[in-house]
């Protein structure tokens, strides 16, 4: 067989890397080379051929380089496997917080939404309003113009019919009555004209 015995020591040795314990290469070599060693002691080999024993020497020698590559490997992976696990954590935690953030925005926005609709209606109810105050601001001035007139004309009216009636008059107490109440009506028409002159 030479060899081959040799290798299937070392299938062992190799599987171990897939034991769940962190230091199984290290368990798994010893109890190969206690193996080794009890089975040369057992054939009694080690006195027939004086080759045999430098062999076993470096076998167990490549046993133990091995088992520290196999535990090289057990550990690079473990913790290969633990930086997976957290770049997989941080890429949820990631996605979770685009979608939060992306709701926060589509939130954010209907709410901007909202109140831009708000205001486009207070403008649209204040520029009803600003029209339907100067509408009625045009009919109070208009108005207040008629009245004006109608009562200027009535004034106008009155200070005919009051120098008519001092021509008539022919007692003086009469005749000073309707002469202060000329003065008044000039005095009205007056300040009609004053408020004419400040609108």
């Amino acid at each position: 067989l030479g060899f081959v015995i040799w290798i299937l020591y070392l299938v062992p040795l190799l599987m171990s890397v897939w034991l769940t314990n962190r230091y199984s290469p290290f368990f798994v070599a010893w109890a190969l080379t206690i193996a080794i060693l009890l089975g040369s002691m057992i054939s009694g080999s080690a006195q027939a051929t004086q080759s045999d024993l430098p062999y076993r020497a470096i076998f167990i020698l490549m046993l133990a380089v091995i088992s520290l590559l196999a535990w090289e490997i057990k550990t690079n992976y473990a913790e290969l496997e633990v930086e997976i696990n957290e770049r997989r954590e941080a890429q949820e935690n990631l996605e979770l917080l685009t979608r939060t953030l992306e709701e926060r925005v589509a939130l954010r926005t209907q709410e901007l939404s909202d109140v831009n609709k708000e205001l486009k209606r207070d403008n649209a109810e204040r520029r009803r309003v600003e029209s339907a105050l100067a509408m009625a601001n045009q009919k109070l001035n208009l108005l207040s113009q008629i009245t004006r007139h109608d009562i200027s004309n009535r004034v106008f009216a009155l200070l005919v019919e009051l120098d008519l009636a001092k021509d008539v008059a022919g007692n003086d107490q009469i005749r000073k009555h309707l002469e202060n109440m000329g003065k008044t009506a000039l005095s009205i028409q007056d300040q009609i004209a004053f408020t004419k002159d400040y609108q």
